[in-house]
């Protein structure tokens, strides 16, 4: 059977013509003008196979007319592959595939009623395209007044589902949140009618529209492949049976009814597992693991229903290889075929949540530290902590294999007692995030995965601080702060209630999605079963839960502990105790009950964080290296001490310095103020100070001083010592004193 479609013939001269556009007016326009002429010809005809998918302006629809003459048959096919064609291609698409059609099978078409039909297309293709217009202006509107800007809403008309989401991404990132619903389906977001009523932040938009949408699906697994479903709704994308969460379904029992809905065959919801959840393009999707029992032999017998084209069942690394695999499925394919590396890989790049589960263990992505301000209730101390000694490839590598404990020990540092007895886990797949390490963990410990699964947890590590390397100093407001030096040891991290690189909000320090959605499908059961259907894990949390609060009451023991571990060390102990282990550990617990605090010493942190000196760019970093160059070479002309930048400094900081330094040598700015120019004043200040100051230097100075001992290195590594100065002044006192003689008579 001839089988002919819109598409079927070669394109206009101007090559104008879009597929799908042959009659305008939508696919549902178009099958009626092609049942008006078959009517019309007196054909007759059948339609099968019609499908609908989607609304109007975002729909996919196909319709199939065979028509039967003399014995021979054609098959008309309409389809909606872009919606709205060009107007130029009203005479040319669909009737070519009827005229085309009706020749197959020995059909003339009258002229008069395909040339009516066309009229009659050529009117409602102008008004779809006018709807088409007005509806694009109202979801313009609609997307700036929600935080979009012109450029992201002209990327947005064509840019692909990652495009869309990292454009959501920066907009979450300026205004901190985005409703992801309004900018899936914006129509229901339209100003109503009758009403004046807008659909800006404050009105239509609740805190349950910022979130993603929540859909969920079966990886049906059968000996040794698995089911995909090529989805016509989704663009031909091949994924698994899935759909949206409907309210008062948990995310198995929506897997399980939309499974039933579109192959049907409904798994039990308790016979499936979750395998992995992924939040992405606004969608927060779950993929559950459905593996019937190989003895029954077949795999379970599939009836597609009208949103998909077909199905495969196919290996896994089979599957991946898809030339059109749905970005959700393609993940958790690679899961499936992946290492537990890839699996951590996929979590710190947001492609699944942390955690999941890998075989015998759980990968949490945790946070190691934090860096920038922070407070310290038990030093009643701001710290700041230099990202650049932190965020760089050295400290990664620093953070591999780092043990994961629960609470810190009591001597802040492990031993081997200690390890045994609390550790849980270890890093093995350590990143940057912002201004924080973070790091996928391995946590084998049963009682801990429960614990973050079913708590809000956070993080605290014990760093050991190189020696003479931190200072302190006092805030315009009279509160102390502690720089950070250099980071000696890095410990270990542990879990605890709350740490202080949290910085007096909520913890953050491990992420754990799971606790999302324990608290959504939280159910109550009546209090008299809870506690005789108490699980073990529950009572191993509570007795963690009890150690905690116990340290909480020893928390001036520790403190003591600490100051100790600060004062001069002992030769086999480390030089310096970063103030995480005692402070970010135990002390931490102390600030959570500071609510009444809480708020004002965010804003605080916040100012602070502001006002500390951040990384240094690529040209700061030129800059800094060009003083530092000038700084040495002062520093060797006058046989001195070359000045070095301190943690943190900035380049124009670090150059006023070094003027304020060696401004007596200059006539011309010796009297100034430079603490306050501008960079260009110091510009100009620096260039006439150096080159004063080396003028100087080569200068024999004050006769009092005598000679100056400058030492260099020579070509060969050989220190060279040379002499400047009066020579007079410094062999004076050894010369021999002049004598006089009486006249001899």
């Amino acid at each position: 059977m001839a089988d002919f479609s819109e598409s079927d013939h070669p394109r206009d001269g101007d090559g104008k013509f879009t597929s799908g556009g042959g009659w305008g007016g939508g696919p549902i326009a178009q099958g009626s003008k092609v049942e008006e002429v078959l009517k019309a010809a007196g054909v007759k005809y059948t339609v099968e196979n019609s499908k609908f998918f989607g609304e109007r302006h975002g729909a996919s629809l196909s319709r199939y007319f065979k028509i039967e003459h003399d014995g021979k048959t054609a098959q008309i096919r309409v389809s909606d592959h872009a919606q709205g064609g060009s107007t130029d291609a009203v005479t040319v698409g669909l009737p070519a595939a009827i005229k085309n059609a009706f020749e197959a099978v020995g059909k003339e078409v009258p002229p008069e009623v395909l040339d009516a039909a066309k009229e009659r297309a050529a009117s409602e293709k102008a008004t779809f395209e006018k709807e088409k217009t007005e509806h694009q202006a109202k979801v313009k509107d609609l997307y700036l007044k929600n935080g979009m800007t012109e450029e992201e809403f002209g990327r947005w008309e064509t840019a692909s589902r990652n495009e869309k989401g990292r454009i959501l991404t920066g907009m979450k990132a300026r205004h901190g949140k985005v409703n992801f619903e309004l900018f899936q389906s914006p129509e229901k977001y339209f100003p109503k009618a009758d009403s004046d009523e807008k659909a800006g932040p404050g009105h239509s938009i609740t805190e349950t529209d910022l979130r993603p949408l929540r859909a969920a699906g079966v990886l049906i697994s059968h000996g040794d492949r698995v089911l995909m479903l090529q989805r016509a709704d989704l663009g031909n994308l091949w994924a698994f049976p899935g759909g949206k969460i409907e309210e008062g379904e948990t995310p198995a029992q929506a897997a399980a009814r939309e499974t039933l809905e579109e192959i049907g065959f409904k798994p039990s919801p308790g016979a499936m597992g979750e395998f992995a959840r992924r939040i992405a393009d606004g969608v927060d999707f779950t993929t559950f693991l459905y593996m019937p029992d190989p003895q029954d032999g077949e795999p379970p017998a599939v009836t597609l229903n009208d949103e998909h084209t077909g199905y495969q069942w196919l290996m896994p690394e089979d599957a991946l290889n898809l030339a059109s695999l749905h970005p959700g499925a393609a993940a958790v394919l690679r899961k499936v075929t992946g290492t537990e590396l890839d699996v951590a890989r996929m979590i710190r790049d947001g492609e699944l949540t942390s955690p999941q589960r890998f075989h015998n263990v759980w990968l949490f992505d945790l946070r190691i530290t934090g860096t920038g301000a922070a407070y310290r209730t038990q030093g009643e101390e701001f710290a700041w902590r230099d990202p650049a000694l932190y965020l760089n490839d050295e400290f990664l590598a620093r953070c591999s294999g780092l043990p994961v404990i629960f609470e810190h020990p009591e001597g802040a540092t492990l031993t081997s007692e200690e390890y045994a007895d609390r550790n849980v886990g270890s890093i093995f797949l350590p990143y940057i995030k912002g201004g924080d390490v973070r790091g996928v963990a391995k946590v084998f410990d049963d009682d801990t995965v429960n614990i973050l699964l079913n708590m809000p947890m956070s993080t605290s590590p014990t760093v050991v601080l190189a020696k003479n390397t931190s200072a302190k100093a006092n805030l315009d407001d009279g509160d102390k702060i502690l720089i950070e030096g250099s980071p000696k040891l890095l410990d270990h991290v542990a879990i605890c209630a709350h740490g202080v690189w949290d910085k007096a909000g909520e913890p953050q320090g491990v992420i754990s999605m799971a606790t999302e959605n324990g608290e959504d499908e939280k159910k109550t059961e009546p209090a008299e079963t809870k506690s005789d259907a108490m699980p073990a894990w529950a009572d191993a949390l509570c007795s963690k839960m009890d150690a905690m609060a116990d340290s909480v009451a020893d928390l001036k023991k520790r403190a003591d502990a600490a100051d100790e571990a600060k004062a001069e060390p002992k030769d086999d102990k480390p030089e310096e105790l970063a103030a995480d282990a005692k402070k970010d550990g135990a002390d931490d617990r102390k600030q959570v009950t500071a609510a009444d605090a809480t708020e004002e010493l965010k804003t605080k942190i916040a100012d602070l964080d502001s006002r500390m000196p951040k990384e240094l760019s690529d040209a700061e970093t030129e800059e800094m290296a060009e003083a530092s160059h000038k700084a040495d070479s002062l520093a060797a002309a006058f046989g001195e001490k070359p000045t070095r930048p301190m943690p943190g400094e900035r380049p124009q900081n670090f150059r006023r310095r070094l003027v304020e330094r060696y401004r007596a040598h200059s006539p011309t700015w010796k009297d100034a103020d430079l603490t306050k120019a501008d960079s260009v004043v110091l510009g100009i200040a620096e260039t006439q100070v150096f080159a004063d100051a080396l003028a100087a230097a080569d200068l024999p100075g004050d006769p009092a001083q005598g000679l100056r001992e400058i030492r260099k290195t020579g070509p060969g590594g050989h220190l060279i010592s040379e002499f400047r100065g009066d020579i007079r002044a410094t062999y004076e006192p050894f010369r021999a004193q002049a004598q006089k003689f009486g006249t001899l008579r």
